[in-house]
């Protein structure tokens, strides 16, 4: 059923406007004192998902003696962030490696940076600043892309509104996702984003009072 003539419903499903990510998977290397650290940053958008490929990696460098990490993600709105030291002094892997996330900007990422020890004990205060230049580096290396948080909003419009409904789109802050038309009525489906949302619901609100007004 349409929500009925000239309506507007619109549903919000994300807290931000947009935000940058890994566009794929980057590596780097460095060694310090003898022991080799790879930092691999990567784009998830859910723990389960970072944990998934941490299991992999683990399984491909199971030789390495530590496997630390640290992701960031957006779930249904919620912000998630954790760490591990993986067997390290308390504090001198996982929250290191949280902070090169946070330094870069990036959101929906995670960071696993695997230890091979090289005999030579680095210390805390070594293993911290060993661990967040390799995230660090893995993840300044990575291309990157713009994610923009839409909200959907659905409108039912009749035919003598459909040109000024089309004027209205303007990717990539109004997109247009579907469109459906029946006897019932003209539907469209419009992801805008977030921070045009209030603006473009009422534009569409008053325009549609107007034609309702004058037809």
């Amino acid at each position: 059923m349409f929500p009925g003539k000239g309506a507007v419903a619109c549903e919000n499903w994300t807290v931000n406007d947009s935000f940058e990510t890994l566009e794929s998977e980057t590596r780097a290397s460095i060694r310090v004192k003898r022991s080799e650290f790879i930092g691999i940053a990567f784009p998830v958008t859910s723990e389960v998902e970072f944990r998934g490929r941490l299991d992999d990696l683990r399984k491909e460098m199971h030789s390495a003696r530590h496997h630390c990490w640290a992701f960031e993600v957006s779930e249904d709105g919620v912000e998630l962030a954790r760490s591990s030291d993986d067997g390290e002094p308390a504090g001198s892997a996982g929250r290191p490696i949280a902070s090169a996330i946070e330094g870069s900007g990036l959101r929906n990422v995670g960071c696993v940076v695997a230890r091979w020890f090289g005999g030579v004990k680095l210390g805390t205060g070594g293993l911290g600043r060993a661990y967040r230049e390799a995230a660090a580096e893995a993840l300044d290396l990575g291309p990157r892309k713009t994610i923009i948080a839409y909200s959907r909003i659905r409108v039912d419009a009749p035919f003598e509104m459909l040109n000024e409904l089309y004027r209205m789109v303007d990717p990539p802050d109004v997109v247009l996702v579907h469109e459906q038309f029946g006897p019932e009525g003209n539907r469209f489906d419009l992801d805008i984003r977030k921070g045009r949302v209030e603006q473009m619901t009422r534009m569409l609100e008053e325009r549609m009072l107007r034609w309702m007004q004058t037809g």
